[in-house]
């Protein structure tokens, strides 16, 4: 309902994806919106949603799809936490482009059923040490104020030559948004028909 809704340029969808966030129990659909259509202004209320462990993962998804430099320390920090640690990776890499290193799969639990040691497949563990070495040299090239998808800039051009450089599902996103903020000034194009 979200995407249609930003599809056909709702007015106001940010400001519905913030009140039901808000919500009790909030809506994590909504949560995970807010990267699409929100803005600056929805980090500090996001980074409050990541210490809830129903909202976590949502409010991660969310500033990844946000796409503002901003938010990289924050994210950095977020490594050391074993429950965030593969979310908090995925929005880095959603931002940036580069590729958080992994290490180990995490161990099972020691009192894994058999059932459960056949579907144990965890991520591997993201190391924060070399992407917080690489933020430092790479920083000067993302700016302040600007968002970014997969390490390319959304904010000058967002529809334009690098659109279609983006993975699909982030080209949706940036669709999208253009769509719910822009209305019918932007074609309606049918974005899941052109992988096929």
């Amino acid at each position: 309902a979200l995407r249609a809704a930003a599809k056909h340029g709702m007015r106001g969808l940010a400001n519905l994806c913030r009140a039901r966030a808000a919500s009790n129990p909030p809506c994590l659909d909504s949560i995970r919106f807010r990267g699409v259509v929100g803005s600056g202004e929805d980090l500090e209320q996001l980074f409050q949603l990541t210490r809830n462990p129903l909202t976590s993962t949502p409010a991660i998804q969310a500033i990844g799809a946000l796409g503002l430099p901003s938010s990289i320390p924050q994210l950095m920090q977020l490594l050391g936490e074993p429950t965030l640690n593969d979310a908090a990776a995925l929005a880095i890499e959603r931002i940036t482009g580069f590729s958080v290193p992994r290490g180990d799969v995490p161990e099972p639990p020691a009192n894994a059923t058999e059932d459960e040691l056949d579907f144990w497949a965890p991520p591997a563990i993201a190391i924060a040490e070399p992407a917080q070495e690489w933020w430092q040299e790479n920083k000067s090239n993302f700016a302040d104020g600007k968002r970014y998808q997969a390490g390319i800039c959304v904010s000058d051009d967002p529809l334009g030559i690098h659109f279609d450089d983006l993975p699909y599902e982030v080209r949706c996103d940036v669709y999208l948004r253009e769509r719910a903020t822009q209305g019918n000034r932007i074609p309606d194009w049918e974005l899941e028909t052109w992988p096929w």
